[in-house]
């Protein structure tokens, strides 16, 4: 991707040895870093907030010590890697792999533009090529899947774009605020990817 740069350490395949440090992914005015403490309080409103969770498939509210518990797993974990996501400066949501498995080379993609106003502008699809050239790049994985709520048109057409295929229906997979929701796991293999189309 034209303008990406990747600030950081990648040391003696990484993706096997889990020597990893990552400081920064950026592209124009968006800018991928590594989660901090500094994101965590907004971090759990956007998951608490009742007009998100359909969108990423939760249901439920985070209490601010689970939250703070599944920052210190994570950042122990080696199988997830999660940024907060910046436009212009200013924290508009969090995206990442999590799963990531450096024996099968795959992870699984997900992504929470949680700001208002930050969802229909380009914003997903500008994380999403970041993510994407990171994961079959620096991270040489072969597969990224996903799963997206059957719902979601506009997410489920951005990752179409990319080149994203269906290959599960989940049927009534999750219950969120009463309502059953389909999910539609899809996936994209490097030999596919060639951008946006």
């Amino acid at each position: 991707m034209p303008g990406l740069v990747v600030a950081g350490v990648w040391l003696d395949n990484a993706m096997r040895t889990g020597d990893y440090f990552l400081t920064m992914l950026e592209t124009g005015p968006v800018v991928l870093k590594s989660l901090g403490e500094d994101e965590l309080d907004q971090t759990r409103a956007w998951a608490n907030a009742p007009e998100l969770q359909r969108l990423i498939l939760r249901s439920g509210q985070v209490a601010p010590e689970d939250q703070r518990l599944w920052f210190e797993r994570l950042r122990a974990d080696k199988t997830r890697l999660v940024f907060a996501v910046f436009e212009h400066g200013r924290h508009v949501g969090n995206t990442g792999f999590y799963h990531i498995d450096s024996t099968h080379e795959r992870a699984e993609f997900w992504i929470l533009l949680g700001r208002d106003g930050s969802r229909g502008r380009g914003l997903g699809k500008a994380v999403l090529g970041l993510m994407l050239e990171h994961g079959f790049g620096a991270l040489g994985l072969n597969k990224i899947f996903l799963h997206v709520g059957e719902g979601n048109l506009p997410a489920k057409r951005l990752y179409e774009r990319f080149g994203f295929r269906q290959e599960a229906l989940l049927r009534e997979h999750y219950l969120i605020e009463g309502a059953r929701v389909n999910v539609l796991g899809m996936s994209l293999l490097r030999s596919e990817y060639h951008g946006e189309k």
